[in-house]
């Protein structure tokens, strides 16, 4: 499996989705399956954390073992996570890997971002894959990411969201430094909004696959993903809800300038400390 490092609000939803639309790779909903030891544990988590749903990991299993995606295959698929509870996270990417065959498994479950073990037991899955990382300014993942818990009716600070992103980003690095066993790539979501065709196909060269014409204009169409609409009501997200409301591809998109990086210290009631962490971060991801 081709892990795809994403911190929330990295646009991965998008990418991993466009991706995943090249005839080499397979980019499912997130998987969120390293979250503990087992598919037992991740279950467990689940119900602790409002955050992670699995809606993503049910809807996958629907797909491939029950051929579609609704209200019956949806609880189908829970029984059936329910009867391997004792598989590991590698156990169940094996059996989507044997599913997909030849295609190429990729996994952007940003929850794993944000937590070193999960981050250790995805390493040790993906040994000798190639890495992909995917950032976005800090500025942009703040005001996203607040307007996300806004949709859900809950309320983060914009220092609450700095330090998400500060976190995410930090062990992503320490992930692409001390666990990578291949090369990474760095894979800044304004540049592929600016450039999708030149993006894509540095990331296609970067995983050693058809960089060909015709597998670029596959990835330009993310909505014809199985999972780039909203799921049955049993299962309705796995991908940010914005985005499967209005899955294409929208060209231009993209700011015509990157905010100020100054713009941190303006964040209302952001420590300097955190300003000036993110800031020497930011500088490492290629913003300035």
């Amino acid at each position: 499996m081709i892990p795809v490092l994403a911190p929330p609000r990295s646009c991965s939803s998008l990418i991993t989705a466009m991706l995943g639309q090249h005839p080499e790779l397979y980019a499912p909903a997130e998987l969120e399956c390293f979250t503990g030891n087992t598919l037992g544990d991740c279950l467990s988590f689940a119900e602790q954390v409002p955050v992670v749903t699995l809606h993503g990991l049910l809807r996958t299993v629907a797909q491939l073992q029950f051929g579609h995606q609704n209200n019956a295959t949806i609880a189908a698929a829970r029984q059936w996570l329910e009867g391997r509870r004792h598989w590991s996270g590698g156990d169940l990417i094996a059996w989507i890997e044997a599913q997909i065959t030849p295609r190429r498994l990729l996994d952007k479950s940003p929850i794993h971002a944000l937590r070193w073990p999960s981050l250790q037991r995805l390493a040790a899955v993906c040994a000798g894959q190639p890495v992909v990382h995917l950032s976005r300014h800090p500025i942009s993942a703040v005001r996203s990411l607040i307007g996300a818990y806004s949709h859900r009716g809950q309320q983060l600070t914009p220092s609450e969201a700095l330090r998400t992103w500060w976190q995410g980003h930090r062990l992503c690095l320490r992930y692409r430094q001390d666990l990578a066993q291949a090369p990474s790539l760095l894979l800044r979501s304004e540049d592929l909004l600016a450039n999708p065709e030149g993006a894509l196909a540095r990331v296609c060269r970067h995983l050693g696959i058809n960089d060909h014409p015709d597998a670029i204009e596959a990835m330009l169409l993310p909505e014809q993903s199985p999972y780039a609409c909203l799921g049955p009501t049993m299962a309705p997200t796995g991908n940010d809800l914005h985005w499967m409301e209005t899955p294409a591809l929208r060209r231009g998109s993209a700011p015509a300038s990157e905010p100020s990086l100054h713009q941190l210290w303006d964040l209302p009631g952001i420590e300097p400390e955190l300003a000036m962490m993110a800031m020497q971060l930011s500088w490492q991801l290629g913003y300035s």
